[in-house]
């Protein structure tokens, strides 16, 4: 059975972009600014952020290298 098309009716009033004869200017709302640099995220979390890598691959490099070059405090001498 072959498929039966739909119509949709003819619109009753041409849509315009034009306001009518009368009417009061539309109010267009002001175009904000594009934000540039980090984006959506506020600068203090971006530092928090950086702070928090910065601790953890700190942490990193002293477990892996730095703690095995410390002395024991044991001295061997006299």
């Amino acid at each position: 059975m072959p498929p039966q098309a739909t119509q949709t009716p003819p619109a009753t009033e041409p849509k315009t972009d034009e306001a009518p004869a009368g009417s009061p200017p539309a109010q267009t709302t002001p175009q904000q600014p594009a934000k540039k640099g980090y984006g959506k995220r506020p600068v203090w979390q971006w530092v928090v952020i950086y702070l928090v890598l910065a601790i953890i691959v700190y942490g990193l490099i002293y477990y892996i290298w730095i703690r095995k070059t410390g002395t024991n405090g044991t001295t061997s001498g006299y």
